[in-house]
């Protein structure tokens, strides 16, 4: 209807300063009856419009009205189209200013007319909710206009001023199949005889009916190329969970997840209650990106994957957050689907950016977080963030409502390692018995089973014949360096007193034993002890006594140590002097009566630290001291069971935390603990 005209003069705009863009309204105004718009996501955005004017008309009559704040939820995408339909239905006497919180000069050659004011956005990035619009929208307000919002996220997309002026808001529903079929028969001219599930018309965008629906072409084609690109976006993995093994507290959150997601499929459960976000971490190579593939499958969702690499590969400041944005709405218009962000702490923590970059550094975070944020913007979106090193990670990422859940996946036992491995072989050594390879393996990641196999089948076509248990051995082998038999008695002697001190202290976390040599380690220790959140200075002492229990075992049984406990920052020793140096400088667990805080050290301030407080220095000295003592005391009480694990090692390798304690008996107890 014809709105009247205003008598009031209208005001000048230029006070409003720099803070909003040039729009011009000049020009002549459309006919009062436009013809319908051809592109088919108008067509579908007018229907979709419609359709909710049908289930609530007093929205439709408080817009007609004139001044009226109205916000529109729109569907992911949508925003745009359903802004010109709501010009096309409600404005075909007016004109509409778009964007209107970034005018900086608002030319209104007519006064006299109302004005009416539309904000577009598309996900929270597109516009901080800040208070920038409160004038134009006053302004249109107070003239008899109007003020809409169209955002699938309007509470954290649109100006704070609209929202807290909103007389009423309305949800738009996405596309249904009968709407989808009366944009394509008004597109092609017939109508469609193949009906698309409501379900695949939801997840159809304005450029999917732009792309599959063509003028004077069959409708029903239109319907199967519209099928065909929403199954490209769907492609699911084939892998699952029940393939995975070694991370057992992952795949049952992730069983835990696929269940919730089948439950929002079918409407009982609500967005809002489903995990959406979860932080992997991990050494390299323990199946983080492969955890991802296999909920992926087992949700029944394709698995978008990227990263903060792949985004700055894309140029600028402006194209990288351009880039995640990207990432973000090709997982809306598949979702529900997983979204993988690997090596996640690239973006780093805001409090401990360098000078340099800082700005830069701050901006990427805040652009990821807004992405995070919002329940109905990511709806269906699960994002699984993926690291090596999550104590780099910046805080509000993890924080509640965003990747809230932490999930440790360490390396695989031995049934992991035989899941793994018959997930790699395929039908390759059909009901061989893997677990002496898999014992053998025991140390090893799933991204190293995956290459021992791919490996043991090389050795197979390189012999023109099938791989064999062999091929598989030596792969797990490797090019290992040949060691006398002396070395590899000293390596099961020093691992063997790993292992002994382990069983007596904390038997239930003890894992496997090798001596498996490589190029770069003689053997090692599995052990999973629960890390102490409240750590006394017993449990301190304990870990040090099973850090020098190796060097210990040497020197009794040999009469002297090698340097096999020393070496880099990873070795016993490092390990040791940084436990022993903690306690005292940052645990608050010397001797002192009044213990003083001094300083976490790391590997390259401790011995600045230590040449610098020669108290300190002794006070360590003095703690491994007693540590080495007592493991000593401990690996002689056990000497014949050392023995006997020494000799099994050397003759398969690698032994379970099950057969050490088989081979453990008992001949003195563990040693009391001074407090240090």
């Amino acid at each position: 209807m014809k709105k009247p005209r205003l008598p009031t003069p209208t005001p000048s705009l230029d006070k409003f300063g720099e803070h909003y863009d040039q729009i011009d309204l000049g020009g002549p105004a459309p006919a009062d009856n436009p013809p319908r718009p051809r592109d088919p996501g108008d067509l579908a955005a007018i229907s979709m419009l419609e359709a909710a004017f049908a289930a609530h008309p007093e929205v439709r009559d408080l817009a007609g009205q004139g001044s009226a704040a109205i916000i529109v939820a729109v569907p992911p995408l949508w925003a745009k189209p359903v802004q010109r339909a709501w010009a096309f239905l409600m404005m075909r006497d007016g004109q509409i200013a778009e964007n209107g919180d970034t005018f900086t000069s608002l030319r209104w050659r007519d006064p006299a007319e109302q004005l009416h004011i539309a904000f577009v956005r598309e996900d929270a990035a597109d516009a901080r909710k800040t208070a920038d619009g409160a004038a134009v929208v006053a302004l249109a307000l107070g003239h008899g206009g109007t003020a809409v919002g169209f955002a699938p996220d309007p509470e954290t997309s649109l100006p704070a001023a609209l929202l807290a002026a909103a007389d009423a808001t309305i949800t738009l529903k996405p596309i249904d199949s009968q709407q989808l079929a009366e944009v394509i028969e008004e597109i092609s001219g017939n109508a469609p005889t193949e009906v698309i599930a409501d379900t695949i018309a939801a997840k159809i965008s304005p450029d999917d009916l732009r792309l599959a629906v063509r003028a004077g072409q069959d409708a029903n084609s239109a319907i199967r190329r519209l099928v065909a690109m929403i199954a490209k976006r769907q492609i699911i993995p084939d892998i699952t969970l029940a393939d995975l093994g070694g991370m057992e507290e992952a795949v049952t959150w992730g069983f835990s997840l696929a269940n919730d997601l089948a439950e929002y499929r079918d409407g009982i459960l609500s967005w809002s209650e489903v995990d959406r976000g979860v932080l992997l971490s991990g050494p390299p190579g323990c199946g983080k990106t492969t955890f991802a593939r296999a909920l992926a499958g087992s949700c029944g969702t394709p698995l978008i994957a990227s990263s903060l690499g792949e985004w700055q590969a894309a140029g600028h400041l402006g194209d990288l957050l351009k880039a995640m944005r990207r990432t973000f709405e090709q997982a809306r218009a598949a979702a529900p689907a997983i979204l993988l962000v690997d090596e996640i702490d690239g973006f780093g923590d805001r409090a401990n950016l360098s000078s340099g970059h800082k700005d830069y550094s701050v901006q990427v975070i805040n652009g990821f977080l807004e992405l995070l944020d919002g329940v109905v913007a990511r709806e269906g979106i699960v994002v699984v963030g993926a690291t090596n090193h999550p104590s780099r990670l910046d805080p509000a990422i993890t924080r509640s409502g965003r990747l809230d859940r932490h999930i440790t996946i360490g390396l695989p036992d031995e049934g992991g390692l035989t899941k793994i491995l018959r997930h790699h072989l395929g039908d390759d050594l059909p009901g061989e018995d893997l677990s002496a390879a898999a014992k053998l393996a025991l140390g090893g990641t799933g991204a190293d089973a995956a290459r021992w196999v791919r490996g043991a089948k090389r050795r197979g076509r390189q012999g023109a014949r099938s791989m064999c248990m062999e091929d598989l051995i030596a792969e797990i082998r490797g090019n290992a360096p040949e060691v006398c038999p002396s070395i590899l008695r000293r390596c099961a002697i020093h691992e063997a007193g790993h292992a002994i001190a382990i069983a007596v202290l904390h038997p239930a976390t003890l894992r496997h034993v090798s001596i498996r040599q490589t190029w770069t380690t003689g053997g090692g220790v599995i052990s999973q002890r629960p890390l102490h959140d409240l750590a006394t200075s017993s449990d301190i002492d304990e870990l040090l006594m099973i850090l020098m229990a190796g060097r210990a075992s040497e020197e009794i049984v040999l009469g002297s140590a090698s340097s096999g406990a020393g070496g880099g920052v990873e070795s016993d020793l490092a390990k040791a002097t940084m436990l022993a140096t903690s306690a005292i400088t940052a645990l608050g667990l010397g001797r002192a009566t009044t213990p003083i805080w001094s300083g976490m050290p790391s590997p390259d301030t401790i011995d600045i630290l230590l040449s610098r407080r020669p108290d300190i220095g002794r006070q360590v000295e003095a703690r491994l001291d007693r540590a080495y003592g007592a493991a000593k005391t401990l690996i002689t009480g056990h000497s014949g069971s050392l023995s006997r694990i020494v000799d099994r090692l050397i003759e398969v390798e690698t032994l379970s935390g099950d057969e050490v304690l088989a081979l453990l008996l008992p001949e003195s107890p563990a040693p009391e603990q001074e407090a240090c």
